[in-house]
């Protein structure tokens, strides 16, 4: 289990000052996946920085935004929180989401959810946005995107403290 004493060996590693960053990951005010639209530029930056996804005190995920909407050709880019825009959105179209999906929905599909899906009836993209919004929570660090890096790695290797390695993008240990 990663412990207060890593954290502290862990920020010096990465050359930070303190713990805070990791601080504010684990322990810092929640936003309710449903809310993130009312979030924008406020609890949820529109710059680079790392974020980490939760449902209830389970460590679901750990991302970033490292190119400054500010440099970058993109006129729809939004940092963290349009990274966080295409979870809300709900479609199945990346890796969190199938995560997501996979591991929440599919295997509590009732019988008829499942004819339903083989007659490509059912939207299983409705069932996870609607998970994502109702259950989970986001807490974002706004940062520079080399820093978001350096802490997004730390955490897909080693965890967070009280809640240890993020469940669909840790890295593997071998």
């Amino acid at each position: 289990m990663y412990t207060p004493t890593d954290a502290r060996t862990a920020t010096h590693v990465l050359g930070l000052a303190d713990d805070g960053p990791l601080e504010q990951l684990e322990h810092g005010p929640n936003v309710r996946m449903g809310g993130l639209l009312a979030a924008e530029g406020r609890e949820i930056t529109t710059s680079t920085g790392v974020y980490t996804i939760w449902l209830s005190i389970q460590l679901l995920y750990v991302g970033i935004s490292w190119k400054d909407p500010r440099t970058t050709n993109n006129k729809h880019a939004k940092g963290v929180f349009g990274r966080l825009r295409t979870y809300y959105d709900g479609r199945r179209t990346n890796d969190f989401m199938r995560s997501l999906g996979d591991r929440f929905i599919t295997p509590h599909l009732t019988s008829d959810d499942q004819t339903a899906l083989a007659q490509g009836t059912l939207d299983l993209d409705a069932k996870t946005r609607a998970f994502a919004r109702e259950r989970l929570t986001i807490r974002a660090y706004a940062c520079a995107g080399d820093e978001a890096r350096r802490l997004e790695s730390l955490i897909r290797k080693h965890g967070v403290p009280t809640a240890g390695l993020p469940l669909f993008n840790a890295v593997a240990q071998g």
